[in-house]
């Protein structure tokens, strides 16, 4: 739906964007839903999400707002399940 006019599952066009999506963290903070982050004092989240969810049927899709930031993720950033980067060809 990022780059689409409709809903896929419902084919519906209302199409609401959050360009941050919050978890909760100590104390009922707002926190960035993200990949990951990077450091206590000085935290950095990485791979920090955005959504696009359907105003009819509720389908919601995620979509990290900066890929490219997660090129440089070490395993020891304190990612939980944090992934890795596979190198491919092009995708058909």
């Amino acid at each position: 739906m990022k780059n689409a006019q409709c809903c896929i599952k419902c084919n519906q066009g209302k199409i609401f964007h959050a360009h941050d999506v919050l978890d909760r963290g100590e104390g009922n903070a707002g926190l960035p839903m993200a990949i990951g982050r990077s450091g206590v004092i000085h935290a950095h989240d990485f791979g920090t999400l955005e959504a696009y969810i359907c105003m009819s049927c509720g389908y919601t899709e995620f979509y990290v707002q900066n890929p490219r930031e997660l090129e440089d993720v070490q395993p020891d950033t304190g990612g939980i399940g944090l992934g890795e980067v596979r190198k491919g060809g092009p995708c058909a």
